[in-house]
């Protein structure tokens, strides 16, 4: 006693809040940390989503591209009132992505291997999860389509779906039919048109 407080300010970053302690500004860049990741908890009611949604805001006003997974789509005028791009996933949605586009949507690729890596965590995302004999196979059939594809095209989702069967991944096929054949495949298995 008694107790000394210190100031939470970063110049680069952005405003959270006041520090109940001293009145001071809590200013925070999350990307200068050694993990930018957050989670929010709270009751219901509390302001989870208002909280989340004038962060983005101010994210935005530093530069940051901020991508939001909004099953219940209660962002979708959030991103309007900032010219961003909504996307709804649906079989009748006019919308495509390419998940080969997405590690190249902010960056040209310039490292195969860095980019193989990308992909084959987006693979893991779309099977619920891969095995290390299979997180192999994904790798390899990654190289392979992309050894075979044309210099400006990406490959599709299609492709590597074969190079997976010839590699004999009967199972991680099935896990990846409903984006090949099925209820995605409108949806992920052609060029990014957004």
């Amino acid at each position: 006693f008694p107790f000394m407080s210190s100031e939470l300010v970063q110049e680069s970053g952005i405003l959270y809040g006041v520090n109940k302690s001293n009145n001071s500004l809590v200013i925070l860049d999350r990307f200068s940390l050694h993990n930018a990741n957050s989670i929010t908890f709270a009751q219901s009611g509390a302001g989870k989503s208002y909280t989340t949604k004038v962060e983005i805001l101010r994210q935005l006003m530093q530069g940051t591209r901020v991508i939001v997974i909004d099953p219940e789509r209660e962002y979708k005028r959030l991103t309007e009132s900032v010219d961003g791009t909504y996307i709804k996933l649906s079989a009748r949605s006019k919308q495509k992505i390419n998940p080969f586009d997405l590690a190249t949507t902010f960056h040209k690729i310039t490292d195969l291997s860095e980019h193989t890596q990308d992909l084959t965590e987006v693979i893991g995302l779309m099977a619920e999860g891969l095995s290390s004999r299979e997180k192999a196979a994904v790798d390899k059939a990654i190289i392979t389509i992309y050894k075979k594809s044309k210099k400006n095209a990406h490959p599709l989702l299609e492709d590597l779906y074969t190079e997976l069967r010839k590699l004999g991944q009967m199972k991680l096929c099935e896990k990846l039919e409903k984006y090949i054949s099925g209820s995605l495949a409108e949806v992920f298995n052609s060029q990014t048109n957004i």
